[in-house]
């Protein structure tokens, strides 16, 4: 850790403080500056970590993936200083829900997917255990999946009429992805000894991919029906699976079994 990156998280924090106030209080200049600071900490994260990343040996189609999620990150950050901007001056086209539709989704999608499908291909197979996966069909899943990604941004921006179907790519992508992780679990290799039956990280990871489907589901049967009184509800539903269900229980189904292993490396290391 570096004097820099403390200054990220607390730019990070304050950021998202702010972000989050002035929302409360629909102040959207404070909104603007508030963002200005959570974009500015994920631009320097992104600067450390790709950094290290393409000095590293890892395969290119390991790499990929987090590329794409930095730079989907740093462009949702960008569109939402635009949204706040034109709340005062009107600078965009088009509707505000439209925009903030555009915005969310760039945010989550383009961000939790591809840093779970880049994390998924090295630590799954330290986790199952099991072979690590390779070779360019990697590339075409991270590609396919962020193809559809920006076309359904696109469509939900300008509000056309043909912007449900993209999303149609995207899930092709993530399936894919996951028949990756079917593949994996087809090519088990030994447990250690000592590894705790049931595994619980596991069962989180697991949980979350479930939910990952079930909220590509909901969200293409929202995107391809009229509306009707039913759909707030699937639209409420539809982000618990995805931010709950998915990325959330990711996260914790990584860090039980990650957090351990870097305590015990600063703990090496101060020995």
């Amino acid at each position: 850790a570096r004097r820099t990156d403390r200054w990220a998280l607390w730019c990070f924090i304050i950021g998202v403080l702010g972000v989050v106030s002035h929302f409360w209080i629909d102040e959207s200049n404070g909104m603007v500056w508030s963002a200005a600071m959570v974009l500015l900490a994920l631009a320097a994260v992104g600067w450390r970590v790709l950094g290290r990343l393409a000095a590293g040996k890892a395969p290119v189609e390991h790499r990929v993936p987090f590329y794409l999620a930095f730079g989907n990150i740093v462009l949702a950050g960008l569109l939402g200083a635009l949204i706040g901007i034109d709340k005062s001056t009107d600078v965009l086209p088009g509707y505000v829900l439209d925009h903030v539709a555009a915005h969310a989704h760039l945010a989550a999608l383009g961000w939790a997917t591809f840093m779970v499908m880049g994390a998924a291909y090295r630590l799954l197979p330290m986790f199952l255990p099991a072979a690590v996966p390779r070779g360019p069909g990697l590339l075409v899943e991270a590609l396919l999946t962020e193809i559809g990604l920006l076309t359904l941004v696109a469509g939900l921006f300008s509000g056309a009429a043909w912007a449900p179907w993209p999303g149609l790519l995207y899930v092709g992508g993530v399936a894919l992805f996951l028949r990756r992780i079917g593949w994996m679990l087809r090519h088990r290799r030994p447990s250690p000894r000592d590894l705790v039956r049931p595994d619980l990280a596991f069962g989180h990871v697991a949980a979350a991919l479930v939910s990952l489907l079930l909220a590509a589901a909901v969200g293409l049967w929202i995107s391809t029906t009229p509306p009707t009184e039913v759909t707030p509800r699937l639209l409420m539903l539809y982000g618990i699976l995805g931010l709950l269900g998915f990325l959330a229980q990711m996260v914790a189904g990584i860090s039980i079994r990650l957090l351990p292993l870097y305590a015990w490396m600063r703990q090496y290391a101060a020995a």
